[in-house]
This record gives C-alpha cells, sequence and structure tokens, in this order.
C-alpha cells in the first residue's frame, strides 16, 4: 500500500518522480489533478503489482463527492437522451444494436452467442456452437428493415451463413 500512495503522490515505489521529464509545468500538472488520471509512469509502476494491493488502493482513491455524483449523472443522463432523439444518426454499431435488440428472438439469440463464446474453451465446440445458433436464427425477418448499409449487409450475411450451414447439415444426414 505504500508503494501505491508514494506513487499517487507523485512518487514512484523506486524512489522517482512518476511525472514525465519535461512535465512539471502547472498547466500539465493541474489538468492531471483536476481529472485525476495518473500518468503514463504511475501505470508502469504498476503493472506487476500486487493485484489485492493496487484494487485496494485504487478503491480508496474512487471517493466522489455529491457535487461530482451530481454532474457524472446530468451528463449521462444528457448522453443517453441525445443518442435516444434523433435516430438518424444511429449508424454502425448502433443501427445493429437497434435492429437486432433484445425484444427479437435473433437479437437474444446473438447475445447468447457472444456470452456462450467468452466460456467456450476450444475452438471445434465455438465453430459448433457458432454453426447451431445461426442456423436456427431467423435471418430474413430483419432483411431490409435498416437504413444502415452495414446492418443490411450484415442481415445477408447471418442470412446467407445459416442457410450455408443448414445445406451442409442436410448434406451430412444424407
Amino acid at each position: 500500500m505504500v508503494a501505491l500512495r508514494k506513487s499517487v503522490e507523485g512518487e514512484t515505489p523506486g524512489g522517482k518522480s512518476s511525472e514525465p521529464a519535461g512535465s512539471g509545468t502547472p498547466e500539465k500538472a493541474g489538468r492531471a489533478a483536476v481529472r485525476g488520471q495518473p500518468t503514463r509512469d504511475e501505470i508502469a509502476s504498476h503493472h506487476l503489482m500486487d493485484e489485492t494491493r493496487l484494487t485496494g488502493g485504487l478503491i480508496e482513491r474512487a471517493v466522489y463527492t455529491g457535487d461530482e455524483r451530481r454532474r457524472t449523472a446530468e451528463i449521462a443522463r444528457q448522453l443517453v437522451t441525445a443518442a435516444r432523439e434523433d435516430p438518424a444518426n444511429h449508424v454502425g454499431i448502433d443501427a445493429f444494436m437497434r435492429e437486432y435488440g433484445l425484444s427479437s428472438e435473433e437479437g437474444i439469440l446473438l447475445l447468447c452467442l457472444a456470452e456462450a463464446l467468452l466460456r467456450i474453451p476450444d475452438a471445434q465446440t465455438a465453430d459448433q456452437f457458432i454453426a447451431e445458433k445461426i442456423a436456427s436464427g431467423h435471418w430474413d425477418r430483419h432483411r431490409g428493415h435498416s437504413d444502415s448499409l452495414f446492418v443490411n449487409a450484415s442481415t445477408w450475411g447471418l442470412m446467407l451463413t445459416g442457410r450455408l450451414v443448414k445445406l451442409k447439415e442436410t448434406q451430412g444426414q444424407n
């Protein structure tokens, strides 16, 4: 804990300053203090540190005032409101998430697939699981629903993959 506290106060475990060379200007020091962000040297000094000691020190640092919590909540609220207000700006992954939300079977299927792939240890099992899930989706329900080229191309890719997997399965059974 002592090493972490020293590095938080601007000194690394080796006794050296955690500020990069030439960064001792009041402007840079003030910017780091206002944002509460660690310097590159501070992060590097913690690279191989015992995780329990490090997280304990970080938890102690993560104390926010009521005003900071209120400002954070207000910024989050503004971001969510702005994202929801203008559906025309939903492109890329935002448009994909809208098309394949959790209100659709295929959205739930994709979520289950992503979550399960984090836990599957080998490639063969993962490939089999992907094939099974993609083949079971009704991707054609989503064809042309979005204004996004990305979403429509993804839908066609999922439809084609699902059909190829089903074709392979039927050929394997003959």
